[in-house]
């Protein structure tokens, strides 16, 4: 039996906590990863992932990660995220500061791994409020899973769910 795609999301700033609950409740199987403890009592559901190293997880291109440090270990985290094998990877920022991420980054990244990044993360709705920037993070995951399944023919209603397969984002 096939898991349902997982949202992983990078750090606990209020737009990853939002994204955390809108996940939840879009179906996805969410797990929140930053430096924490792991026996935290507020991760009883098993949503809290101590750290960057997603090797464990077994990411594959039905999955998405989202870097929503703000600020707390942005690096590390978006590194991470682009050497995983999620099918998306997008992070919160702004795009001067992606763009210096992305240098500082460099060599470490191939660029079938930059193909799949989306920064900054979202459909461009002029969101301001983490809610907002939430709701279009997930929105560009959808409209890129749903584009992809058309492309190739797949249906988004039977029971395999489409893969996250890099194609062009109308927010670009």
């Amino acid at each position: 039996m096939r898991h349902r795609p997982r949202l992983v999301i990078c750090g606990l700033s209020p737009v990853a906590l939002t994204l955390e609950k809108l996940g939840i409740a879009m179906g996805y199987e969410t797990i929140v990863a930053a430096h924490t403890d792991p026996t935290n009592p507020e991760d009883v559901e098993g949503r809290r992932h101590p750290n960057f190293d997603f090797g464990g997880m077994a990411l594959n291109d039905r999955d998405a990660i989202v870097v929503a440090t703000q600020g707390v270990r942005d690096r590390e985290a978006l590194k991470a995220a682009l050497t995983s094998t999620a099918g998306y990877v997008g992070m919160v920022g702004s795009a001067k500061k992606i763009e210096i991420l992305l240098d500082r980054i460099g060599a470490d990244v191939t660029g079938a791994q930059k193909a799949r990044f989306h920064g900054p993360a979202g459909l461009r709705i002029g969101a301001i409020a983490p809610e907002e920037i939430a709701l279009s993070i997930l929105a560009q995951i959808v409209d890129i899973r749903c584009t992809s399944a058309r492309a190739s023919g797949e249906s988004a209603l039977d029971g395999d769910e489409p893969r996250l397969k890099p194609v062009a984002s109308r927010n670009r």
